[in-house]
């Protein structure tokens, strides 16, 4: 089943000192908890929060990005216990890990790369760029 909601609860971009040389990005996501959730759209199915911090570190120390917010996963009755009860060993099921990780990523990643722009940090990942054409190489017209 779906992800169907997902927010941000905390926004926190700062720059400390910018050293010259090499900049190392570490990116963290962790899943904080997970709990029931009641959604009144979905009355036969149930949902559950995946409480996560998504933390990008620029070492060393040039900066830190740290983004915590919430979304929630609606499935049956039977797989949200089950869910529930792997949790309480820390654990998620791998199907859904991905579900909600992928998901997680994607929005934090968007918005991480815009928090890095605006206060003048290295971007985390490599955004593609045009070159110029080689004039060395001849079309292959196969």
């Amino acid at each position: 089943m779906p992800v169907v909601s997902f927010d941000f609860d905390k926004i926190s971009a700062e720059r400390k000192e910018f050293t010259s040389g090499k900049v190392e990005i570490r990116s963290n996501i962790t899943i904080i908890d997970i709990e029931k959730e009641k959604l009144e759209l979905a009355k036969n199915e149930e949902a559950l929060k995946f409480l996560f911090e998504f933390k990008l570190s620029y070492e060393p120390n040039a900066g830190e990005l740290i983004l915590r917010g919430h979304t929630v996963f609606v499935d049956d009755e039977k797989k949200i216990k089950d869910i529930l009860k792997e949790w309480k060993n820390k654990k998620i099921p791998e199907e859904i890990a991905l579900q909600v990780i992928n998901n997680i990523l994607y929005r934090c990643n968007l918005k991480a790369l815009q928090m890095a722009h605006e206060i003048s940090l290295p971007l985390h990942i490599q955004m593609p760029r045009a070159t110029p054409a080689r004039k060395d190489v001849k079309e292959y017209i196969g």
